[in-house]
């Protein structure tokens, strides 16, 4: 296999579980130096234990964390090559029910976290390295249940275009990997076996692809946004959701 990042460092956060270890793993097969971040210190040290990365525990929605997780990624290589922005809470609540405290919660990790652990890289990330941003379809739908999360989605997503714009004459690229249904341990943690199945074969019945999609198969598309292979690549989302977003309508029209 082609070893795409040899000898480059690339900093997760969010990556102690799900699409952040799958991507972790992904980036440690192409011979990368990995840092991941989390919130379970039992998750970070068998990430550590597996893959042989730098773990450490910290909260995207704590800017003090942050930015010491930030520092300690770029001390260990003395650079960073690429930034994952994957850490992210998911928030449920229609416009009657939702919370300040709930609504604040949602945005200090899926925004405000995420623009400023972008910020706290700048002095770290080299000319070509590469920032990508996970991203949601929920950003793009019209599910009122998650009013807070879905409106969080789509101001980071838009932020991370005019990042892209900003940081393009430093040859930093900058990409949101929209992702749609996928099974992870988010999806399944303490849900009947049952009303995950029931779920699951929702989603499929929306998917024009008929299934979920896996934490590896986009863990694929960060590394190829990430890699030099997108070298003419910024600015853009790439949609990992098997065709839910584009395609649904078309689907059910047939």
């Amino acid at each position: 296999m082609a070893q795409r990042f040899e000898d480059k460092s690339v900093l997760i956060l969010g990556g102690s579980s799900g699409i952040g270890r799958a991507t972790a793993a992904a980036f440690v097969d192409e011979g990368a130096s990995v840092t991941v971040t989390g919130r379970d210190p039992e998750k970070l040290q068998a990430v550590h234990d597996e893959f042989g990365v730098l773990a450490i525990r910290s909260e995207l929605g704590n800017l003090d964390e942050t930015r010491q997780a930030v520092e300690r990624a770029a001390e260990a290589s003395g650079r960073l090559d690429v930034l994952f922005v994957n850490a992210g809470a998911a928030s449920l609540g229609r416009l009657a029910k939702i919370t300040p405290e709930a609504w604040d919660e949602c945005y200090a990790a899926n925004v405000r976290g995420c623009i400023f652990a972008m910020q706290y890289a700048l002095p770290f990330l080299v000319e070509g390295s590469s920032i990508v941003v996970s991203g949601s379809v929920a950003a793009y739908e019209t599910q009122p249940t998650v009013l807070a999360y879905s409106t969080a989605k789509a101001a980071l997503q838009t932020a991370a275009r005019l990042i892209a714009a900003d940081l393009a004459p430093r040859n930093i690229r900058v990409n949101t990997v929209v992702i749609g249904p996928t099974k992870t341990e988010l999806y399944t943690r303490g849900a009947d076996p049952a009303r995950i199945a029931l779920q699951e074969k929702a989603f499929a019945d929306e998917v024009p692809i008929g299934r979920m999609g896996d934490a590896p198969e986009v863990a694929r598309a960060v590394l190829f946004l990430a890699s030099d292979e997108a070298s003419f690549v910024t600015g853009s989302e790439l949609l990992v959701d098997g065709g839910h977003l584009r395609l649904s309508s078309t689907r059910k029209q047939s």
